[in-house]
């Protein structure tokens, strides 16, 4: 739910529609387990940069509910952003998740000037790269179930 600085009451989010916020806007959060089991929620906030912030990891027990402001929108960057939810079944006494390794700083802007690598440098560099990803046969059911939910949104200056 977005909180705008300057109107009482929140705002639903909806993943289908890309909201503006603006410097002093809020972002909260209202989350229910309705189900019988554990489950971990992780927030984690994409900068029009391509930073990424972890805001939150919690565990909801069963029909537990989150309700509490998350982030507020800074004048730091605009662009556009994304809020992203990641929901995990959580089996009995097991840590929660922690998805805070994720977090990183954004890119760097290029500035003019700069020599340009030639097509074969970048290739190379993508073929250098070091492995970022892992893989699961499709047929193991056994592991937790979840969802990644994704929310975009458009940081605009105050007008």
């Amino acid at each position: 739910q977005v909180k705008r600085r300057d109107r009482d009451g929140l705002e639903p989010l909806q993943a289908s529609v890309v909201p503006r916020v603006s410097p002093g806007d809020e972002v909260h959060v209202l989350a229910k387990n309705s189900s019988d089991l554990l489950v971990d929620i992780n927030v984690l906030y994409v900068g029009s940069d391509y930073s990424i912030t972890h805001i939150v990891a919690e565990r909801l027990a069963p029909q537990a509910t989150l309700e509490e402001g998350l982030l507020a929108f800074t004048d730091t960057s605009f662009g556009m952003e994304r809020m992203i939810a990641v929901l995990t079944e959580a089996p009995p006494e097991s840590e929660k998740q922690d998805l805070s390794f994720l977090a990183q700083d954004g890119v760097a802007s290029a500035t003019r000037g700069m020599g340009s690598a030639s097509f074969s440098d970048m290739l190379t560099d993508l073929g250098m790269a070091p492995a970022t990803r892992s893989v699961m046969r499709l047929a193991d059911k056994s592991g937790p179930k979840g969802a990644v939910m994704i929310f975009p949104m458009e940081t605009v200056p105050r007008a």
